[in-house]
């Protein structure tokens, strides 16, 4: 995106803002945050580096990241 706009290339930008409409990366922040909380995070907790989380903790992230994911099937089992 940087480069489009630094090369002042109307057609990429408008491509690049249509692939991140389409992959709903203008609501990833608060569709993450939602599930996050969802999971049992606290708001300062979603601000932490992941290396600072416990292993249990990072399951929880490791779900979060599976769930952000678009799929029509998930296939989950329990620890």
């Amino acid at each position: 995106m940087a480069e489009a706009e630094a090369a002042q290339d109307g057609a990429a930008q408008a491509r690049l803002h249509s692939e991140l409409d389409s992959a709903d990366g203008y609501t990833a922040d608060a569709r993450a945050r939602k599930l996050l909380a969802g999971l049992g995070f606290t708001n300062e907790q979603m601000e932490r580096q992941v290396g600072s989380f416990s292993g249990g903790w990072r399951m929880r992230l490791n779900l979060a990241q599976a769930l952000m994911c678009p799929s029509d099937l998930l296939l989950l089992d329990e620890p």
